[in-house]
């Protein structure tokens, strides 16, 4: 799995030097865009791809955890 904490290269594309976690944070249009459309990446785009697929699917998994009685407050 990969860690929101990988690095992009240096110099490359304005994000160089950034954590894949900043890009998901600031970067909508590139997350959008990495679980829409691309397809087939590989290196480092691979990694990116992997790290918002596991990093969703952990939210999904948070999200839609069924709440139990001891989750629940008495109105």
């Amino acid at each position: 799995m990969t860690d929101g904490q990988m690095v992009w290269p240096d110099g490359f594309c304005g994000i160089g030097g950034r954590t894949f976690e900043w890009t998901r944070l600031h970067k909508e249009q590139w997350v959008e865009f990495t679980i829409d459309k691309m397809t087939n990446p590989s290196g480092t785009f691979k990694l990116w791809q992997d790290y918002l697929v596991n990093y969703y699917a952990q939210e999904s998994k948070i999200k839609l955890r069924p709440a139990t009685s001891e989750d629940r407050t008495a109105d």
